[in-house]
């Protein structure tokens, strides 16, 4: 990798330093983190810092960025800065290093922030305070992840603050990380106004041990986050903290996350108190919208998970992946017949899922094909019609008032938007055999 190396949706306005070492690279970038109304192209900086020399470079490279700008201020390119530090030549609390930070900090339209070591086997040091310093200065951030970094030094408790008094910031990534007290980390992020999705890993939970840790677990799984993803998940360590987060959205009412991914590491299965509490949660949360859980063990210990969708009525898709590293067969290990006559079963009584993923690559039904029969058309059907307005068609057909019931148009609807599949076409016919002549008298009118 080059020291120093930068993409964007445009090639460069003026020629950098040649000795920075650039390689250009180009692609487009759609949509920015944040909710923008126009999102901007970006530009992604990539950084390999591995001593002091590397970090002055960096400050020389971005003030020429920042002249740049002023020459051409109506350049309006959001950016980004991906900065990888040797964990053993690079230090964060040298004084130049600092000064990069600061330097990183006044980029105009600074979006995203990444930091990572250079080994996946040791962390990088970061001095808390000057991280606090840098989101204090880099006000219209909406992006920071750290991957492998430990926060050292300074005080945890001023960068809890510089986090939650934040107001752009919408997404964090915390993963292969360590700091202490954890807690402290955690009761931020819950605080703060603009977090949409946060990503934390299974070290991470592993520190939470404790009851604060815990209580601020089930506070950012029910505040204002709308997607929390869990990855790396051990199979033992951190079943309690598991439990919390389950617990909390189970009993929440109308809040809560919107979307929960649980990525679990494990060459078994998952602890069957935690199948029995995801599977509580998920007949009982009316939040949850997505639901993702990714494990390396057999399918059928998820079977409570599955028939808990027959009550469940807020789910709009649910993604059941094997692991990466799984020996065996994602369909012979996964997906027996009885498994899958039993999502059928369970989906009989869902009119809200639209969505299902099995596998990664073939055994996703409602807007996919699948070669899997007979039980596959019966789940692909419901998905389809759930889609098109199963609930108001079939459930509010039979009890709800005679004001609110569906009318001819909306059956002829339903029809007409089913008009390539014919079992889902067929379904409709076999509830309503009347719609055929509703469409006849529309048509002759």
């Amino acid at each position: 990798m080059a020291p120093f190396s930068w993409s964007s949706s445009s090639p460069p306005t003026t020629t950098t330093k040649a000795s920075l070492g650039q390689a250009l690279r180009i692609h487009n970038y759609d949509t920015i983190m944040g909710g923008t109304d126009t999102p901007l192209p970006r530009r992604d900086y990539h950084c390999l810092l591995q001593n002091a020399t590397d970090c002055q470079n960096l400050v020389d490279f971005f003030q020429h960025h920042h002249q740049q700008h002023d020459n051409h201020h109506n350049d309006k390119v959001a950016v980004a800065v991906h900065l990888t530090m040797d964990s053993t030549t690079a230090s964060s609390s040298s004084p130049v290093a600092a000064t990069s930070m600061d330097c990183i900090s006044q980029l105009p339209r600074l979006q995203e922030v990444s930091i990572q070591s250079s080994s996946k086997l040791r962390k990088v040091v970061w001095d808390a305070s000057v991280l606090s310093k840098f989101l204090r200065q880099a006000s219209q951030l909406q992006t920071l992840k750290l991957t492998n970094v430990q926060v050292h030094g300074g005080s945890v408790y001023d960068l809890a603050e510089a986090l939650q008094d934040h107001v752009h910031l919408t997404k964090v990534e915390v993963c292969r990380c360590a700091c202490r007290p954890v807690e402290v980390l955690l009761q931020a992020f819950g605080r703060m106004s603009r977090l949409q999705e946060i990503v934390l890993d299974g070290t991470l939970l592993e520190q939470q041990q404790g009851p604060e840790a815990l209580k601020a677990l089930q506070q950012l799984a029910v505040g204002g986050v709308q997607r929390l993803t869990l990855v790396d998940i051990p199979e033992v360590g951190v079943t309690q903290q598991l439990l919390a987060i389950l617990g909390a959205l189970a009993t929440a009412k109308g809040k809560g996350v919107r979307d929960l991914a649980l990525h679990v590491v494990t060459h078994d299965s998952l602890p069957r108190i935690v199948i029995d509490a995801m599977a509580k949660m998920v007949r009982t949360n009316t939040s949850l919208e997505i639901l993702t859980v990714t494990w390396m063990g057999g399918g059928e210990i998820l079977l409570p998970i599955i028939q808990a969708l027959a009550v469940n009525q807020t789910l709009r898709e649910f993604k059941l992946a094997p692991g990466f590293y799984s020996v065996k067969s994602p369909i012979q290990v996964c997906f027996s017949q009885p498994f899958l006559d039993a999502t059928a079963l369970a989906l009989s009584q869902n009119y809200t899922l639209t969505h299902l993923w099995f596998d990664n690559d073939n055994a996703t039904w409602g807007n996919a094909s699948s070669s899997w029969q007979p039980v596959s058309v019966q789940i692909d059907l419901i998905l389809r019609a759930n889609a098109l307005g199963r609930h108001h068609l079939i459930h509010d057909a039979h009890h709800a008032r005679p004001e609110c019931r569906p009318s001819h148009h909306e059956w002829i609807a339903a029809l007409c938007a089913s008009h390539e599949h014919a079992h889902v076409s067929y379904y409709w016919l076999s509830n309503n055999p009347s719609i055929l002549n509703a469409a006849v008298s529309t048509l002759s009118s």
